[in-house]
């Protein structure tokens, strides 16, 4: 029987950094439909915002939810997150295309050397 400590951990791991993964992936699915629509334009701020903030709330909630369950943590993440957040501008004062080109780059660097020095699945 699980105690009532570990019931909590459980619900917060499983509810409240859930929740914050899947508002991230539902921000950064409704940024990425009008960004591939028109890639070469430029995206209004509530937009680049859902972009860029929308992943870094994905890799903040993923943060948290390996944090709540004592799992190892990922500090290449934590860049990663603020990589995202630093891709806003690019969206609105350049293009669509160049915000999300720069956020694939700088997610696929930090995972990659996370990958490499901790010798674990990027997935996990």
């Amino acid at each position: 029987t699980p105690t009532r400590r570990e019931f909590y951990e459980a619900n917060a791991a499983y509810y409240w950094a859930h929740v914050m993964i899947l508002l991230g992936i539902i921000a950064a699915a409704a940024a990425l439909e009008e960004a591939i629509g028109h890639a070469f334009d430029p995206l209004v701020f509530a937009l680049a915002l859902a972009l860029g903030g929308g992943t870094a709330l994905f890799l903040i909630g993923h943060a948290a939810f390996r944090r709540i369950l004592g799992l190892p943590m990922h500090p290449w993440r934590a860049l990663a997150a603020a990589l995202a957040l630093a891709t806003i501008p690019l969206g609105t004062e350049t293009s669509a295309l160049a915000q999300l080109a720069t956020l694939v780059a700088a997610l696929a660097i930090c995972l990659a050397i996370e990958g490499a020095r901790g010798g674990e699945s990027v997935l996990a």
